[in-house]
């Protein structure tokens, strides 16, 4: 995983004592010009993130689902289900197309049986509740309206963390330099410090500064949800 470490730090900085200001990204790479805060000391020029190719795919929330509907059912086919879908099967063994392919078998697989258990008046089991998926074309969506805009930009006041090209890699397995979390932690969007910077409960987890984005309305709650449910998901980059 990458070595970079950024802050999310497009949030108003809060002065200390001492009348600097505490909560800005720590800086990687060399001070060039002005700072943030007025000071000679602030900016730095952003470093290159190394080009590591596709992301890998891995297990989807919609076909981690389908395994426990399978298995709670006690579907026959259960072996051939875990050897494509399981969370070691074939379906992330390709590229991020193969992934989203698989993905929306499981779909598929889920609302068919719920649709066959309904036709046949039988109770539904818990383990066949389709989870919320949600794609990071809609999240990255969200990134770019919101916080890349003279901000996470190259020039803008966080340049250190680029989220307007190859925003995914910026961000999946990033350690924060503003807490001990990872921006995104795939699998649990309280351990991500993106979901903590656009909620405003930064504070809570170590971190500093003001809610992202910085100049602008709060993300919305639906918003925010919706990061939640995609990091939740898995964090997947299709």
């Amino acid at each position: 995983m990458l070595a970079v470490t950024v802050g999310l730090a497009c949030g108003e900085p809060s002065p200390d004592p001492g009348g600097g200001t505490e909560g800005g990204s720590t800086s990687v790479g060399t001070s060039t010009g002005t700072g943030v805060d007025g000071s000679s000391e602030g900016s730095t020029t952003a470093p290159a993130l190394p080009d590591l190719g596709p992301p890998v795919p891995h297990q989807t929330a919609s076909c981690s689902a389908w395994v426990a509907c399978a298995t709670e059912l006690g579907d026959p086919e259960l072996p051939q289900i875990e050897t494509e879908y399981g969370i070691d099967g074939t379906c992330w063994d390709g590229d991020s197309a193969l992934a989203a392919t698989c993905d929306d078998a499981c779909k598929a697989a889920i609302e068919g049986t719920i649709m066959e258990l309904e036709g046949m008046g039988q109770a539904v089991p818990e383990a066949c509740d389709p989870p919320r998926t949600v794609s990071w074309a809609e999240i990255e969506a969200i990134l770019d309206a919101g916080c890349v805009t003279a901000c996470h930009e190259p020039g803008g006041e966080d340049e250190s963390l680029d989220l307007s090209d190859g925003a995914y890699y910026s961000l999946y397995g990033v350690a924060s330099s503003q807490s001990l979390l990872k921006l995104v932690d795939a699998g649990s969007h309280e351990d991500s410090y993106l979901w903590h910077k656009v909620s405003g409960s930064q504070g809570s987890v170590g971190g500093s500064g003001g809610r992202m984005p910085k100049g602008a309305p709060a993300l919305t709650q639906e918003e925010i949800d919706a990061i939640a449910d995609w990091i939740d998901g898995g964090a997947q980059p299709f």
